[in-house]
């Protein structure tokens, strides 16, 4: 490294002090990323002086060590970058591949849009675990909550993409499904045996119908039930509807029962494992519709059903047309709960949170209403219909009003199991540990993060206490809990603590007579069955895999290493038993105690134990790095003890990383903590002038959001409605298809407006216009969130330390075996890309260059990718 740019590392560094002691009161002082790998940090508390902060930035300035050699600092430049590198890389990529969200509105643009979805064939290594007509997704999937991902990876859950022909024509759909399935894929593929989508030891297997209205995919309920069901080996399979995410664009609702058996015969049968459909809202609806359309046989491939919160038949018995009169009244109750009230806030809260974030989408509905169409509640198959088990909330808004048609049209049918669960109470916040809570004003809040990082987050803003009395914090979560239950809403296959996983796995095991529960004997997943769960979900990965390379040291013999090993094993044998015979014979002496005989060693038995430890050490030497001594050896001793000094350097950091991301979440935690204060203010406060005219504008922007989204909805329904009425099938109407544009501009429109008025009351919330609550609120906030972005932006900082210390050991390692043990070892440098264009059945062979990229990528991965995380999109 030239002077020039030393110094300027080092104005820049302490340019770097002066800042963090001044702008970053949090959490962190940013110091010194040095040329060595030296990397050093103090989150637990800020320094207490700018003068020590000073003084300290100094001292490390003083002992930059010497740069590395020119040409190791040339190798070192090419090294791979950060994990938001390989982000960019994937997203450019994802572009070139050409798959293109769906609108959700535009019908035309929206066929054109799914014949990109092709997928992603891969490298052969991970091709080998695919079912014939299936690849990996090729581009990010709607708000998949991180850049670079297709979904969300939870427990052994994978995502990839079927494509098959139906009636003539190709279709395809986003799979979801367990990681297990497709390793063990590859043994069916070695033995011949056909591929499928279910793993080798699953008992059963759930596939499980998402809810309808959105554009986005439905894994999220699909993972959900595998979580919990994984372990016992029932496996879940979750598929994109139609008009529905990644689900085909060319099926109507008159072709999906069939189109949906196509599928199942193709990818589930063959595995010969006992099938179930599970659905959730829409996926429930169409559950009861199959249970009804098709009667129990032994050629049936749907062996049991179960429906969760189900849509219900609001006329049944009725004309086709009065039905759907019933259903308009149920969508136009999403839009105006005053005109239909009943529906619980929660389930509000989650409709209005779609239509803010621009995700309903009038096709999808008008696949559903479609299906509507064809549901006829009043159909009894007796003792002829496939086994069921239908589960609502209490109070479920869909459910309230409406008891007695739900008992009759379930409860009444002798293959229909029909549960109903009473509501839970509902908190606004739930505390994790005792006697902490927030108090900004006159409002109380529970918390769930530390009380370290609020003290961080609040230190300074006087209107702001951090309450530690028990009694105190008791009393306002009493006042925050809710006296009366409220109903439970839409989502109670997921809700915390209800039993409706123990009783959907104990109706499965009775009707397909099987027993659930955990494997005795552990089977615990390979390597590549983790890679395979990245390359399928992480885009970010495949582009990883591309370009990194492994060092590894290979002996030029192997038998002569094996010789030295064994007579180095041998060797350390007799050091150890003459050590202990040296400490035995030495206590036998102090206690007055016959001497034993000494040892014998195995090896030769006229070798003396000063040559056998010179003769271990030389070998030792030589399995390593051997170093002559005297001047010869001179240099790789220095080269030894730059790599002793950057293994002390670099290593620690692997820990300081994991420290971090704790804390990183712990400040996140925070982050969402005070966005839920100011949520409460705000509402609490609406009466202020400057507020109320806000939050309306706020309100007026979304209210058009609505009025457009139930004008769609409406068309949508009117359009079926004069179809039935007629008896003809005709496209959509042009008053339709303009109803559809409308809403899918009001959405970009209302999240253009939100965002302005969402600015605007940041920008009055700091300045203190909106009160000295709301004030210390928005600052805390500002800070928080500033503290996030920096503390991730140094983790960043800390994982490049950490790579780049350990490619320098690399080079140094590879220079001492070229000089000094190049009889015995040669360095290879094996590119991950070169291993997945090999045969699968040769990947074993590099299971330890696998291994080391895998554990690189880890470190890569760091805190931007979601560890277990789900998301209710």
């Amino acid at each position: 490294m030239s002077i020039r740019k030393l110094l300027i590392r080092k104005v820049r560094f302490l340019i770097t002090c002066g800042v963090s002691f001044i702008f970053h009161p949090l959490v962190f002082a940013t110091t010194l990323v040095g040329t060595d790998g030296a990397h050093t940090a103090n989150l637990e508390a800020p320094q207490p002086t700018a003068e020590s902060n000073i003084n300290k930035c100094l001292r490390l300035i003083a002992s930059i060590p010497e740069s590395f050699p020119a040409e190791l600092e040339r190798a070192y430049a090419a090294h791979p970058n950060t994990f938001d590198h390989y982000v960019r890389l994937a997203d450019e990529n994802a572009k070139a591949y050409g798959g293109q969200t769906p609108t959700g509105y535009d019908y035309e643009e929206d066929v054109r849009r799914s014949q990109t979805w092709s997928g992603f064939p891969g490298h052969p290594l991970f091709q080998a675990p695919l079912p014939e007509g299936a690849t990996y997704i090729d581009h990010q999937l709607i708000a998949p909550m991180r850049p670079g991902l297709v979904k969300t990876s939870s427990g052994d859950f994978t995502a990839i993409r079927v494509n098959f022909k139906f009636n003539g024509k190709m279709t395809g759909t986003n799979v979801g499904l367990r990681r297990q399935a497709l390793f063990d894929n590859i043994e069916r593929g070695e033995l011949g045996q056909p591929k499928t989508l279910v793993s080798k030891y699953a008992k059963a297997v759930l596939i499980t119908f998402h809810g309808g209205g959105t554009n986005t995919t439905g894994f999220h309920v699909g993972i959900t039930r595998q979580n919990h069901y994984g372990p016992v080996d029932l496996d879940t399979i979750s598929i994109d509807l139609p008009f529905h995410g990644g689900g085909p664009r060319n099926i109507d609702s008159d072709e999906f029962f069939e189109w949906f058996r196509t599928f199942v015969d193709l990818y589930i049968a063959p595995s010969q494992t006992k099938s179930g459909i599970d659905g959730h809202s829409m996926g429930a609806q169409i559950a009861d519709m199959y249970m009804r359309r098709y009667p129990k046989n032994p050629q049936e491939p749907i062996s049991f059903i179960i429906s969760l919160s189900g849509v219900p038949d609001m006329d049944p018995g009725k004309s086709v047309v009065d039905r759907l009169k019933g259903y308009s009244k149920l969508t136009d109750s999403f839009y105006h709960p005053e005109k239909y009230p009943g529906i619980a806030p929660t389930d509000m809260k989650m409709g209005e949170g779609l239509s803010k974030q621009g995700k309903m989408s009038p096709l999808a509905l008008a696949f559903e209403v479609g299906l509507y169409k064809q549901n006829d509640q009043s159909r009894n198959l007796g003792v002829n219909g496939i086994p069921m088990l239908g589960i609502i909330g209490g109070g479920d808004w869909l459910y309230v009003g409406k008891e007695k048609l739900f008992h009759h049209n379930f409860g009444s049918l002798p293959n229909v199991q029909f549960k109903v669960y009473e509501p839970m109470p509902s908190f606004k916040s739930k505390m994790k540990s005792k006697g902490k809570a927030v108090k900004v004003g006159g409002h109380v809040w529970p918390v769930t993060s530390s009380e370290e990082v609020l003290r961080n987050s609040f230190e300074g803003l006087s209107d702001i206490q951090i309450v530690a009395d028990e009694n105190y914090v008791e009393r306002s979560v009493n006042l925050l809990s809710i006296e009366t239950p409220l109903p439970v809403g839409h989502q109670v296959f997921d809700l915390d603590g209800n039993p409706v996983f123990e009783d959907s796995l104990a109706f499965i095991a009775q009707t397909i007579g099987v027993k659930f529960e955990k494997p005795t004997k552990s089977r615990d997943l390979p390597l590549f069955a983790t890679l395979i769960q990245a390359y399928a979900n992480d885009l970010a990965f495949r582009e990883f895999l591309k370009t990194y390379v492994v060092k590894r040291k290979v002996p030029i013999d192997s038998n002569l290493i094996g010789k030295m090993n064994l007579r180095s094993a041998s060797l350390a044998k007799f050091i150890k038993n003459y050590e202990q015979w040296e400490r035995q014979s030495a206590h036998n002496e102090r206690q007055g105690l016959p001497s034993k005989a000494a040892p014998i060693c195995d090896v030769d038995a006229a070798i003396t134990i000063e040559r056998a430890r010179d003769e271990l050490k030389d070998l030792g030497s030589i399995r390593r790095d051997y170093t002559p001594e005297g001047p010869e050896g001179a240099l790789g001793r220095a080269l030894l003890q730059k790599m002793n000094e950057l293994e002390t350097t670099f290593k620690p950091l692997k820990e300081e990383i994991e420290k971090l991301r704790v804390k990183s979440d712990a400040v996140e935690v925070a982050a969402k903590e005070i966005d839920g204060m100011i949520e409460d203010v705000l509402e609490a406060e609406a009466s202020s002038p400057i507020l109320s005219e806000l939050l309306k504008k706020e309100t007026d922007a979304f209210q058009k959001l609505k009025d457009a989204e139930n004008e769609s909805d409406q068309q949508i329904i009117a359009y079926h409605i004069e179809m039935e009425s007629s008896g003809n099938r005709k496209d959509f109407s042009d008053a339709a298809r303009a109803s559809f544009i409308r809403a899918g501009e009001a959405a970009k429109e209302y999240q253009k407006d939100a965002a302005e008025i969402q600015s605007l009351l940041t920008e009055m919330g700091q300045r203190g216009d909106l009160g000295s609550s709301l004030k210390s609120l928005y600052t805390a906030r500002a800070r928080t969130r500033k503290t996030s972005d920096d503390l991730k932006k140094y983790i960043s900082d800390l994982e490049f330390n950490y790579l780049s210390g350990q490619e320098k050991f690399d080079l140094l390692q590879t220079e001492m075996v070229n000089r000094y043990a190049s009889r015995w070892y040669r360095m290879e440098a094996v590119q991950v890309s070169n291993i997945l264009d090999l045969p699968t059945w040769m990947w074993p062979d590099f299971t330890t260059e696998l291994k080391a990229a895998w554990e690189k990528w880890k470190v890569l991965r760091k805190d931007s990718g979601p560890r277990d995380e789900i998301s209710t999109y």
